[in-house]
């Protein structure tokens, strides 16, 4: 999904630094679907367009609580536990929607007027995939 999202980003011609963050917190978002909602499907959809780039994942599954964090080797930071953080800090706004059948992570960020060279809308992706125990996560 990490290379679908940046994929979509340069196809709808936004910059370097754009593509990088979309791809960034689609890997933080997805992973967080995988390992704590138990979903058997996340699904991703992204859509651009008056000035705002929009990631979009969706789970069926129900959230459980995270272990504490084990700390790294060494180091003193925990090795997991720092995704949302990261979202935050690479998207202008971030909410969780938590209903009965699922969770939705919505990701929004601010395209500047010459990051937007894309064609004009609608504009959107959308993947479906099933999760296997095997698939890797990126």
């Amino acid at each position: 999904m990490r290379r679908f999202a940046g994929a979509m980003a340069r196809r709808w011609g936004l910059a370097g630094h754009t593509c990088e963050s979309l791809a960034l917190v689609v890997t933080e978002l997805v992973t967080n679907a995988v390992r704590h909602s138990g979903s058997p499907v996340v699904t991703l959809r992204l859509s651009s367009g008056e000035g705002t780039l929009r990631a979009e994942v969706h789970d069926i599954g129900r959230w459980r609580h995270a272990p504490v964090p084990a700390q790294g080797p060494g180091d003193g930071y925990p090795r997991c536990g720092r995704g949302l953080a990261l979202v935050r800090a690479h998207t202008t706004r971030t909410v969780a929607r938590l209903t009965t059948t699922g969770t939705t992570m919505l990701a929004e960020f601010a395209t500047p007027p010459d990051d937007a060279h894309a064609p004009p809308p609608p504009r959107t992706g959308l993947v479906t995939t099933p999760r296997r125990p095997h698939d890797p996560l990126v």
